[in-house]
């Protein structure tokens, strides 16, 4: 199988979860009404050309980031304080959510919802958990999967 282009309407990137099923950030599908919502993930299986939504829990998600490998992929929402999940597939379970974590990192400030995630990254052994934050204050996190420690 070979793609020689292909954009999401919001032009993210396109991200291998494993063998046969890519992800990306698109319209999150309604099951009652068949309404397409911005802001959740499609995950598409080339080999059966199924696609599966996963909607997000809050406003959408503004990254996301994914190891074949090891079959897990990870989601930041979009919105103050936004909280980031990581998810393992085939099964969609989260296998963490790191939260608050602009209140953490910035309780001194007046407002420390001001914060979003710029980018999100897996380590290639899929042991770590890379994140860059914008505005009040430009910082990086790295979490380790395995424990979930800062």
């Amino acid at each position: 199988l070979i793609f020689k282009e292909i954009f999401p309407f919001n032009c993210h990137d396109i991200k291998l979860i494993n063998g046969d099923t890519f992800g990306y950030i698109n319209g999150s599908k309604e099951i009652n009404t068949e309404k397409y919502l911005l802001g959740g993930l499609t995950l598409w299986n080339v080999a059966t050309n199924e696609k599966d939504f996963l909607p997000s829990n809050r406003y959408g998600f503004s990254k996301f980031t994914a190891n074949h490998k090891y079959n897990i992929f990870a989601c930041a929402e979009y919105g103050l304080d936004p909280q980031i999940n990581v998810y393992s597939y085939p099964d969609k379970e989260i296998i963490y959510t790191f939260e608050s974590i602009s209140s953490q990192m910035y309780s001194h400030f007046v407002d420390p919802g001001q914060l979003d995630v710029i980018d999100l990254f897996i380590s290639r052994n899929g042991k770590r958990l890379l994140a860059v934050f914008g505005c009040p204050k430009y910082e990086i996190k790295v979490w380790d999967l395995e424990s979930g420690e800062e």
